[in-house]
């Protein structure tokens, strides 16, 4: 999450991390198969905002 951001609301940006982290976590992947969350955020981020832009 970003640091030092004055206009940001940290409470909810860490529930919308957590949301997303849950989201992405309930895909079943293929056995063995694993990912790091951490190192995937922003682009499971940058994926939900370009849907939600399409969607308009």
């Amino acid at each position: 999450l970003p640091g030092g951001c004055l206009a940001c609301d940290n409470h909810a940006l860490q529930e919308a991390h957590l949301c997303l982290k849950r989201h992405y976590a309930a895909f079943p992947l293929p056995s063995k198969t694993s990912f790091n969350d951490s190192l995937t955020f922003l682009e499971n981020a940058a994926d939900v905002g370009g849907l939600a832009i399409a969607l308009q």
